[in-house]
């Protein structure tokens, strides 16, 4: 279980959102905050991210970051204002899979070690493996291909991705420790308690209902694309997740 951590203002608003997938979504998550997501599969947990960060087309509702809306179905202005996303498909949609470590890390980031002319290499690699330390990443190269590391290692460095970006606010992560050994589980668990007590709002997106219990400051559980309860961290129990599942 994670340490306690008291919240402060509201960084992610999402009012009255709907899809194709998901109908009136409406929730909000805090600076130091986790907030996770439950449900079965195909309750629409994942398409619910993907409608946060304009993947899919929005038919109605906002989503706002520190206030300010984000424009409908637009990627790239989510990322710039300052939502990252760790997606649930690591092999095929998380990672670079024939690029090297250090490539998959400053991918979201490059803009930050531009010059006038082009990437200064010299502060990428100093930053890449400043990260590749404090995440106790293990590689025996940032030019190592990561498709050559563990699965805990490649969620590291995906993780890496968007903490090295200027103004990152809100994590959202789908199934964080899926495929990823118990050791790893652990470091990345700290990783993400270590975050919110920097300040970051994290949505917590797992079909495991212990990670969901022991991470989680508040869980709302999904089925048919709505959100059918809401519970604070200490009434939920396994029981109570799954009846409003169901």
């Amino acid at each position: 279980p994670r340490e306690a951590c008291n919240p402060g203002d509201v960084v992610l608003e999402v009012n009255g959102l709907t899809t194709e997938k998901v109908y009136d979504i409406s929730f909000s998550v805090r600076a130091g905050e986790i907030v996770g997501f439950s449900g079965l599969m195909g309750a629409g947990r994942t398409e619910l991210a993907g409608a946060i960060i304009g993947a899919d087309t929005r038919k109605s509702g906002q989503v706002l970051v520190n206030g300010e809306a984000i424009p409908a179905d637009s990627t790239d202005k989510a990322l710039k204002m300052g939502i990252g996303y760790v997606p649930e498909d690591r092999k095929n949609h998380g990672i670079f899979a024939q690029s090297c470590v250090r490539k998959n890390m400053t991918i979201s980031a490059l803009r930050q070690f531009k010059n006038s002319i082009k990437v200064n290499h010299s502060n990428e690699i100093t930053s890449v493996n400043k990260m590749v330390k404090d995440l106790h990443i293990k590689t025996p190269s940032i030019e190592q291909l990561i498709c050559k590391l563990s699965g805990g290692n490649q969620q590291k460095v995906i993780l890496a991705r968007f903490l090295m970006m200027d103004g990152i606010k809100v994590l959202i992560i789908d199934e964080p420790t899926r495929g990823i050994d118990v050791g790893a589980k652990a470091e990345i668990y700290s990783i993400l308690d270590e975050l919110t007590h920097q300040g970051l709002a994290v949505v917590m997106i797992s079909s495991e209902m212990p990670e969901i219990l022991s991470m989680c400051d508040r869980i709302y559980v999904m089925k048919k694309g709505r959100i059918t309860a809401e519970f604070k961290r200490e009434e939920a129990t396994q029981e109570k997740l799954l009846s409003k599942a169901i």
